[in-house]
């Protein structure tokens, strides 16, 4: 039996329809997280989604709760989290200020705060070091 074009049309809308259900469903659930007003929940689901290494949602959520949690034992870790979120992100050149709260917010041990500064220097280096390469190219 051929397909009319209206039976086509009709088939086509129906997959589109089904095709955008699914896709508007795997969203959904990040979008109700975010809209979530228990902190907790977005401080799990983030926790989820970076061990997953989907830094961009996890440094949504963190960023949603960073204000909430400030102060408490969880606003160190999610003050690391964001920051390695922040560090995965493009472009790499603002990492040095998306650091800066992080060492300004914990009262974080000497040892790393120095090897923190270390990885600063040696980004500096690298960057330095790409321009200059790409200069004499």
């Amino acid at each position: 039996m051929s397909l009319t074009p209206s039976n086509r049309f009709r088939n086509v809308l129906w997959t589109l329809t089904i095709l955008l259900m699914v896709v508007s469903g795997c969203s959904s659930k990040f979008r109700k997280i975010q809209k979530n007003e228990d902190w907790r929940v977005k401080f799990e689901a983030a926790l989820t989604y970076y061990e997953k290494k989907d830094y961009y949602r996890a440094a949504l959520l963190f960023e949603d709760i960073r204000p909430i949690v400030r102060g408490l034992p969880e606003g160190e870790e999610v003050e690391f989290y964001l920051a390695y979120c922040q560090y995965t992100k493009k472009p790499i050149c603002l990492l040095p200020s998306h650091s800066s709260p992080f060492l300004k917010s914990m009262d974080v041990a000497h040892e790393l705060k120095k090897r923190i500064i270390c990885m600063r220097i040696l980004y500096t280096r690298v960057l330095l070091l790409q321009i200059l390469t790409s200069a004499a190219v």
